[in-house]
Formats: C-alpha cells, sequence, structure tokens
C-alpha cells in the first residue's frame, strides 16, 4: 500500500514542486571504472540494486490528499542504462561533468517518474565512467555507499554465474510510517532543549545576496587540502574531549569564519546522518536531519576554549536531533526572509565509496560539480583514503564575493591549524 512521506521527504516534495530542477535537490554521481567490464553484468546488477532497494523505483502520486509513496514492481522499474558518447573534455571530472551536464536541467518528473537515471560512457576497452542521476528524496550521502557495495556485490554474483541475494532490510516506507508514530514523543524530548538553544541566535554575518530574478545562482567554489597528520590531530584533539571529528572542524571553521566576516558570535548548520537504528543504516532512503550550532569564536578565547564548546554543544546537539529540522523551523518561528536560524553550512562526509565490482573492475568516485545553488555558504570536508580531507568551501555567486571566499580559505588553513594543536 501507499505509504506516506517522511517529514524529510515532505520538505524535498515541496521543494520540487515549487521550484523544479533545483540542483540543491539532485545528486550526480560518477565513478570511474578501470578493468574488463562487462555491460550485460553491469545492467543485471543494477537491476538487482533496484529489486533491493524500493526508495529507488518509487514514485510519488497524490493519492487521498496528500503525495504518498508508491513503490513500483521491480518489472516496471528497471534501470535503463544509457550509453553515451564520450565528450572532447580533457580529464576524468572534465568527461563527467560534460557526460551530466544536460542532467542540472531535466527535473525529476516525481508523481510519474522513478527517482534514478544511469549512463555509461566507455572511454578506452578497459577504461569507463559510470553516471548516477538520482534525487535527494530517496537519496542522501550514505545511501552512496550502500548502493556502491550492492552494485558491487551483484556485479560479483552475476559474474559468477549466481543470482545476487540481497540481505533483508526495511523499506523507506516502513521507516516513514514508524516515524510518524514517534514524531510527539520525539518533539516532547527536543522542542524543550532548541528553545532555549535557539532563543537567542545572532544575526547573519553573511552579506545578503542578491535574489535572483529566474532560476538559482551559479555556485563557486574553491578546495583547500588539509593532510593526513592535520587530520589525524583534528581528530585526537576532539576524541579527547570525548567528540567527534565533527566537533573540530565546527571549532576551526566557526574561528575562521568569525575572523573573515568579523562576526563576534555567529550560527552555523550541520548534519546528522539520522540513522539512529542500526535496522537503517542499510537502507537506501533520505534520513537526514539538519541542527543549528551557535558559537562565540572570538569570545571563546583560545583555541583550546573553542573547541571545548563546540565538542559539548555537539554532544548535546546529538541527543536532541530526532525531531525532524522543519518541525523545530515551525514551532520555533524564526524570521524567514533567508535561510531559518543560519546561512552557512559545515558538514563532514563520509569517505565516497571506493571497491571494485567482481574483483576485476576498479571503482573509484569522480566529484561532479553542481552548476547552481541557492545555499549562501557550505563548507564541505570531503575524506580521502588518505586520510586526508578535501574541505570544499562553496558558495552563490551573488553572494560573497571571491575575494572574501580566498579569504576564507586562508583563515581556515591557520584556524584548523590551531585547532589541530590542542591535540
Amino acid at each position: 500500500a501507499p505509504a506516506p512521506l517522511s517529514r524529510a521527504q515532505q520538505r524535498f516534495w515541496l521543494a520540487e514542486m515549487s521550484a523544479p530542477g533545483s540542483a540543491d535537490n539532485m545528486i550526480v554521481l560518477a565513478y570511474a571504472l578501470t578493468g574488463p567490464l562487462r555491460h550485460d553484468l553491469l545492467q543485471a546488477a543494477l537491476n538487482d540494486v533496484v529489486v533491493a532497494h524500493p526508495a529507488l523505483r518509487t514514485i510519488y502520486p497524490w493519492l487521498d490528499e496528500a503525495p504518498r509513496q508508491q513503490v513500483l514492481a521491480p518489472a516496471g522499474a528497471a534501470p535503463v542504462l544509457e550509453h553515451v558518447t564520450p565528450p572532447g573534455a580533457e580529464g576524468m571530472r572534465e568527461v563527467a561533468e560534460a557526460v551530466t551536464a544536460d542532467w542540472w536541467t531535466r527535473p525529476f518528473s516525481l508523481e510519474d517518474e522513478v527517482p534514478l537515471r544511469v549512463r555509461l560512457c566507455r572511454l578506452a576497452e578497459d577504461r569507463h565512467l559510470l553516471c548516477l542521476h538520482v534525487h535527494h528524496i530517496a537519496f542522501d550521502g550514505w545511501s552512496e555507499s550502500v548502493l556502491v557495495d550492492e552494485l558491487a556485490r551483484a556485479y560479483a554474483a552475476r559474474s559468477e554465474g549466481r543470482t545476487h541475494e540481497a540481505a533483508p532490510a526495511l523499506s523507506y516506507g516502513e521507516f516513514s510510517t514508524w516515524e510518524a508514530t514517534r514524531l510527539a514523543d520525539w518533539a516532547g524530548r527536543d522542542l524543550p532543549f532548541w528553545k532555549e538553544e535557539l532563543a537567542a541566535v545572532p544575526a547573519p554575518f553573511l552579506p545578503a545576496p542578491a535574489r535572483a530574478d529566474t532560476g538559482s545562482p551559479a555556485r563557486l567554489e574553491r578546495v583547500l587540502k588539509v593532510d593526513a597528520q592535520t587530520v589525524r590531530r583534528l581528530e585526537q584533539a576532539a576524541a579527547r574531549r570525548g567528540g567527534p571529528a565533527l566537533a573540530a572542524l565546527l571549532a576551526g571553521a566557526t574561528r575562521a569564519l568569525a575572523r573573515t566576516f568579523d562576526a563576534g558570535e555567529l550560527a552555523v548548520g550541520s548534519v546528522t546522518a539520522g540513522r539512529f537504528d542500526p535496522a537503517l543504516e542499510p537502507v537506501v532512503g533520505y534520513f537526514v536531519n539538519p541542527f543549528a550550532v551557535v558559537l562565540s569564536p572570538t569570545h571563546d578565547g583560545s583555541a583550546e576554549e573553542l573547541l571545548d564548546r563546540a565538542t559539548a554543544r555537539v554532544l548535546s546537539h546529538l541527543q536532541h536531533v530526532h525531531t525532524p529540522f522543519d518541525e523545530v523551523v515551525r514551532v520555533l518561528a524564526p524570521p524567514r526572509d533567508r535561510h531559518p536560524f543560519f546561512q552557512a553550512w559545515v558538514v563532514l562526509q563520509g569517505l565516497p565509496p571506493h571497491g571494485s565490482l567482481g574483483g576485476h573492475v576498479a571503482v573509484e568516485p569522480v566529484r561532479v560539480r553542481a552548476p547552481s545553488t541557492d545555499i549562501e555558504l557550505v563548507l564541505e570536508a570531503i575524506p580521502a583514503p588518505d586520510g586526508s580531507w578535501d574541505l570544499v568551501v562553496q558558495w552563490r555567486a551573488d553572494g560573497i564575493t571571491t575575494a572574501r571566499a580566498e579569504e576564507l580559505l586562508a583563515e581556515l588553513h591557520t584556524a584548523l591549524g590551531e585547532t589541530a594543536d590542542c591535540a
């Protein structure tokens, strides 16, 4: 039977209805495949993945006065592996962005189209590029590793002449149905905390961007490489205080933001994976829940004191993030002329999936940059296999200037080093 949308899905459904095709609501993934790839086995493995994960074959029609999740039968929702000609671009990222460029201007018709598109580009006899286009209503960063792992196991089974047997897992519809029964309990525990924590959120520290007449503004980015030794020391500094690495990233990032934008106290946003139960870990779907963190980098004194405060804040906040962020916004009713509570995000991602298909085809992720965004500023740390971070600073072109972004990168380098010295 059709299931209700989760609260996170409701946000994306409304966003898609009001601004179809927004880049912030979509994900484009690309993987360099090196080795003797068999196209027929890849197609069969993709079919297996879609069978195993109902979110990838779900549509969202309007039924009984509301949008609902309707899971299609596997036979009617098998992904079409579209073969495309390689462009003349040089470099794997440039090829990936050229091959997927039109996806950013092709909205998903959520009411009658599954939220997954797949392309394969043959670059050489033993070199291919696999590209996926997914809508956020059915997918988050954690889901990427689940999908790639499932694809690898399915390809291995098919290459050995076996049928892929997926491990039993909850469907996302079962989760959203369960979530609806828990919202009142979560709100009773979480909302008093957030009412106190966000009672006096500081004013926005970023300059207000111009309002685009049509479409989303262009997205710009710079990348700061944080070496593996510094990352280890950041992790150790947070662990000494009983906190996750995110606390150290937040401490360094807010210190840099305060210096760059001359802000005494500031609020930033981060996210939790939202998979509060181990049963949710192998499920493809959108579980991410944002939360706000208020820090005073210039008032908290030394890097040690700021890290102490950031760690305490993160640990306390993570105890109160079951309630969906939109419910926190609804109850607290902050001003809505800009993003409620915060305009800048600080996010620590998981390691992008690497591996192989059947032990013969190496899989390496290729990051595809979105061309536009409505988000004012994001500081996103993406781990690399060698233990380093790519700290991607991305912003909308009608907001901060490139010169100010370059200044922020320099301050980030300094502030993260100061935070690492707290280990």
